[in-house]
Parts: structure tokens; C-alpha cells; sequence
């Protein structure tokens, strides 16, 4: 019990720490766009983790496509582009110098044909239309809850969603599972239209609902 205690007060001091530094970056931010997380790359254990149970348990078709949404150094996009010889993946950030870090390594691993890194507003990208973000399979994000909620909207009936650190507002959403690693959590959730997992709104956006019964959390 005094171990549970202590691991939900580092996970609540680790918080509050990374509000701060997203709070002093926010105030000192001189281009067009916001910060909306601080700068709190995946572990590279983590991608390797989840991506592989992802092939396991709900496995994407080899040409499948995926947008990061504050993507960094590209860590997550240049992985899951790795494991599928047609699989490409866009990346969106504000950080141009972490932004070029991943076209370097990209490029170092053949990969920078098929992994777009470019530095914009998450919030500014094309909605609808056949934009990167409506036609992905996989979108990941590791953002603060404040801002996932504003783009869940953007999300797809056809489409996979990762949410590292945080989960998506409940009860609306619940993921169909989740992996913990190295004490962060994973949650994964899976809008496939007809799936049982999700209802089609009439903008053929995404709304997982409270009362379907199979919505219950597999971890």
C-alpha cells in the first residue's frame, strides 16, 4: 500500500514538474504556434513496447500511414515506418532543431522517403478533406489532458489512437487496452467503425460511448 502511495506521489511531483516547464516555455515561445506539452520525449523502450503489442493484438495493414502529433525528434514515426517496407508517417512539431535531429536520422536509416517531419501548430492543420490527419490509420500524442481535449474531434472511425502519459477524457472514451513501461502509461484505443468500439456521428467523426458494454478496458 505505502508503495502505491509513494509511486501516485512521484507521478503527481513528475506532473506538476512538467506543467511548469511547458509553462515556462509557453511564456517564452516566439513563434506562431503554442506549446501544448513540454519537451518529454518517449522513451525508446516505450515505442518498441507498444508497437510490437500493437502488431500483436490489432496489427496495421503493411501500407498503413501515421500521424505523430508533436512528434519531436520523429522517434515514433521513424519506428513504426521501420516496420513496414510501405508504411509512411508525418510528424508535426514546433521545435525545429528536434524537428531536423529526426530528418537526420530519418535519412541515416533510409527512411526519409517515406517519414515527413514538419514543424507546425497541431491545432492549424487541415481538418476534413482528405487531410494527413483524417486519412491516417495511427495518430499518437503525448500531450496534457487540456489539449488532447481539443483534438479529440479530429479523431476517425477507421482509425487507431496511442495517448502516451494520458488517457483520453472518460467516460466518452475508454481504451480497448494499455500497457505500462517503466511506470508510464500507454493507453491505445481502436475507432474502427462497426467494430462495436465506436459509433459514425454524421461528420464521420469518432465518439466511443459510455453504455456499450464492450468498451470495457482489456488491461
Amino acid at each position: 500500500m505505502a508503495t502505491n502511495s509513494r509511486s501516485k506521489q512521484i507521478r503527481k511531483n513528475l506532473i506538476e514538474h512538467s506543467r511548469k516547464i511547458f509553462e515556462e516555455q509557453n511564456r517564452s515561445q516566439s513563434g506562431t504556434g503554442t506549446l501544448v506539452a513540454p519537451i518529454s520525449p518517449t522513451p525508446r523502450e516505450i515505442i518498441f513496447a507498444v508497437l510490437s503489442e500493437l502488431d500483436k493484438i490489432s496489427p496495421l495493414h503493411s501500407s498503413a500511414t501515421m500521424v505523430d502529433l508533436g512528434c519531436g525528434d520523429g522517434r515514433w514515426p521513424i519506428e513504426f515506418t521501420a516496420r513496414g517496407s510501405s508504411r509512411r508517417a508525418f510528424g508535426y512539431d514546433l521545435d525545429v532543431d528536434r524537428l531536423e535531429t529526426g530528418r537526420a536520422e530519418a535519412k541515416a536509416r533510409g527512411l526519409s522517403g517515406r517519414v515527413s517531419l514538419t514543424a507546425g501548430d497541431i491545432f492549424s492543420l487541415p481538418d476534413g478533406g482528405g487531410g494527413v490527419v483524417e486519412d491516417a490509420d495511427l495518430i499518437v500524442i503525448y500531450l496534457f489532458r487540456e489539449a488532447i481535449r481539443r483534438l479529440c474531434g479530429k479523431f476517425r472511425p477507421h482509425q487507431t489512437v496511442i495517448s502516451v502519459g494520458f488517457a483520453l477524457p472518460s467516460p466518452q472514451w475508454v481504451p480497448a487496452w494499455r500497457k505500462t513501461v517503466g511506470g508510464i502509461h500507454v493507453y491505445v484505443y481502436r475507432c474502427h467503425d462497426g467494430s462495436g468500439t465506436a459509433s459514425k456521428l454524421e461528420d464521420g467523426r469518432c465518439h466511443l460511448k459510455e453504455e456499450d458494454g464492450n468498451l470495457a478496458s482489456t488491461a
